[in-house]
């Protein structure tokens, strides 16, 4: 839960807006997801047998989501593609059906009656930006001035289309030896190898929950990221006050990152 700003009640104070909104401004219960994604390809690695819990592929795989990355606005037939996005750029789906499970369930069919509809917001974190020797924050400013920028697109982009509720995740970070693994599969259907559990790498949970171990390849400090949200989403008059809800989607267990982001969130 965020607190509004003195005065307001969420929602009431929109961020700039640079284009039509597609709701018109007003403020919407509809939850928005933010997809960490490919700058270069829709799903990202989805059809190629990607084994990794990446947040993008399995979207894809539970959803209807390549297809409305691909689907350009009929409006501008001059625009055949998103793709490569801008730097700052992102992708706005208003209405995309999830209706599959996870890879827990081996992507099985919902019943219709539990598709369920959200709104995502595609946009890409920087890629293996420089660290210091604690893996934790940013070497340069200028990459963390950038990965700041992404961050502001998301939140004007899910403002902009009055969404006062929010999934965010960890936006391509992750923490010293976490996203690093090598991972093989053994005959007993267990992944092998180090998943980010520490220095036991004969340890071998579930595959389910060795997945959910595996982390992103864009390698952002995950230090830093948490206060970037938290500067964001509390202190920045930009969007102080304007969301009402948010949850951090984080996987991997306490040594994913769920122990950093709780510092932060609680």
């Amino acid at each position: 839960m965020f607190p509004d700003a003195a005065g307001t009640t969420a929602g009431e104070r929109a961020p700039p807006c640079f284009f039509k909104s597609a709701s018109g401004g007003a403020p919407t219960k509809r939850i928005v997801v933010l997809n960490t994604c490919s700058e270069k390809k829709a799903g990202g690695d989805w059809e190629g047998g990607f084994l990794g819990l990446g947040a993008e592929e399995s979207l894809a795989r539970r959803s209807n989501l390549v297809q409305c990355l691909t689907a350009t606005d009929p409006r501008n037939q001059q625009l055949t593609s998103y793709y490569p996005l801008p730097q700052t750029g992102g992708i706005y789906s208003p209405s995309t059906v999830v209706l599959r499970g996870g890879h827990e369930k081996d992507y099985a069919l919902y019943d219709e009656r539990d598709w369920t509809v959200i709104s995502v917001i595609s946009a890409a974190a920087v890629r293996r930006p420089k660290v210091d020797e604690t893996g934790m924050r940013y070497s340069f400013a200028e990459e963390k001035e950038l990965q700041k920028e992404k961050m502001k697109t998301v939140l004007r982009i899910a403002a902009q289309n009055g969404h006062i509720n929010l999934v965010l995740g960890g936006f391509g970070s992750c923490g010293p030896g976490i996203g690093s693994c090598r991972i093989g599969i053994g005959a007993d259907g267990y992944l092998t190898g180090n998943h980010g559990y520490g220095a036991d790498h004969h340890h071998t949970p579930p595959r389910s929950q060795a997945l959910s171990a595996t982390t992103s390849a864009y390698k952002n400090p995950l230090k830093d990221v948490c206060k970037l949200w938290k500067e964001l989403l509390f202190d920045d008059p930009e969007f102080r006050g304007y969301f009402a809800n948010a949850v951090f989607a984080v996987s991997g267990g306490e040594g994913g990152g769920q122990r950093e982001f709780r510092k932060y969130f609680g």
